[in-house]
């Protein structure tokens, strides 16, 4: 049982991702928690942590302008190491796949600590995408003592790999965890609902909504251009009811990219980045989601509204069978069939949530904490 564990995370899904585990933890006497953020989302972070109630120890603020891949991955590697050598860890954890995932695990087998990764054995079996997380998870698999993985799909992927079943276990997904509690307190909080509603105008009542994201940078170039082309027909297509949301991700690509042609189109509405709170509410009204994203996968089914994947490959495959969620290719043809066949079929209330999720039933981070402390 680690008595001193350090939490690393820099991203806004690893840090919702991370925030039950830590309230875990936190809650034990037997065990030290650190957190370290390395800020590799530093402007996405505030929220998240204010709202969790996270106290980060370390904040590594690695970013940069105009910083490259490689420049970001060994900022991180070099804080997280300086901080393990000033502590006497006795596991790191890390979550998913980034490049902060990448640093921390890196930095902890150099120090001779042991590894804990949460989020295990999720696999395209595409090295290249998406980029560059399949293969800082490939990397991380190989480095990491203890496996906590999702789903029995990602358990299986692990045993393909020669990982030791016993250092495997399913106790699926921690975002799930975060989802289901901010959805209980938005029912039980009918104020916070309402102010939320005051805040998006778009939301009216004899329109449907269709929620958009996209921020993968396997998508910059032709991905984004056939999103917008499709996007731009949607619109045309269904005026009449219909409006299409983007929260803009701050990548200069994708932020150049959209206000370019989508910002005159009187439908579409192109608006900041959501704190999380902000974003699972406009998820929960949507009538449809069309993202590239990995959180919103594992996300949507439990809140039961359909999602168009926009990937070659995903390494989610378990929503595919039933929950709602389709994988599309990133073509403008593609886009616009799968989703006009959404909005032309009829829909039920997509507000009313759905208990099935096979990514996980809102407990994962009890079960992680248990295996941690010896209770599991």
């Amino acid at each position: 049982m680690p008595k001193h564990v350090l939490i690393v995370f820099g991203t806004r899904p690893e840090a919702i991702k991370f925030a039950p585990l830590i309230e875990a933890l936190s809650a034990r006497d037997e065990v030290s928690v650190t957190v370290c953020s390395t800020g590799q989302h530093r402007e996405l972070l505030t929220g998240i942590l204010r709202w969790f109630k996270i106290d980060v120890d370390y904040d590594l603020n690695i970013m940069g302008n105009g910083q490259s891949v490689g420049e970001t991955f060994m900022k991180a590697f070099t804080g997280v190491s300086d901080i393990l050598g000033r502590h006497d860890i006795d596991m790191v954890l890390v979550q998913g796949d980034t490049l902060t995932t990448l640093a921390g695990a890196q930095a902890a087998y150099l120090h001779g600590v042991r590894l804990g990764h949460i989020e295990a054995g999720l696999r395209t079996n595409n090295l290249y995408s998406p980029w560059p997380e399949e293969g800082n998870r490939r990397v991380v698999s190989a480095l990491a003592d203890l496996h906590f993985a999702p789903t029995e799909v990602a358990k299986a992927n692990l045993v393909k790999e020669n990982v030791a079943l016993d250092k495997i276990y399913v106790t699926g997904n921690t975002g799930v965890d975060s989802l289901l509690k901010v959805v209980d307190r938005l029912d039980a909080e009918p104020a916070l609902r309402q102010t939320l509603e005051s805040d998006y105008p778009f939301l009216q009542p004899d329109r449907r909504l269709v929620l958009v994201t996209t921020h993968r940078r396997e998508n910059f170039s032709e991905g984004i251009d056939a999103l917008k082309a499709a996007l731009q027909r949607l619109a045309h297509e269904f005026s009449g009811d219909v409006n299409i949301v983007i929260p803009v991700h701050k990548n200069p690509v994708v932020f150049t990219s959209l206000h370019r042609d989508l910002e005159e189109i009187e439908n579409i509405y192109l608006i900041e980045p959501q704190d999380y709170v902000g974003f699972v509410f406009l998820m929960s009204r949507a009538q449809l989601i069309i993202t590239d994203s990995g959180g919103i996968q594992e996300e949507a089914p439990s809140l039961g509204v359909p999602t168009l994947v926009i990937r070659k490959d995903t390494e989610r495959s378990e929503g595919l069978e039933g929950f709602g969620v389709s994988l599309i290719p990133p073509t403008t043809v593609d886009i616009y069939e799968a989703a006009a066949r959404v909005l032309g079929s009829s829909l039920p209330d997509s507000r009313r949530r759905s208990n099935l999720n096979p990514y996980g039933d809102g407990q994962a981070a009890k079960r992680i904490a248990a295996v941690l402390l010896g209770d599991g």
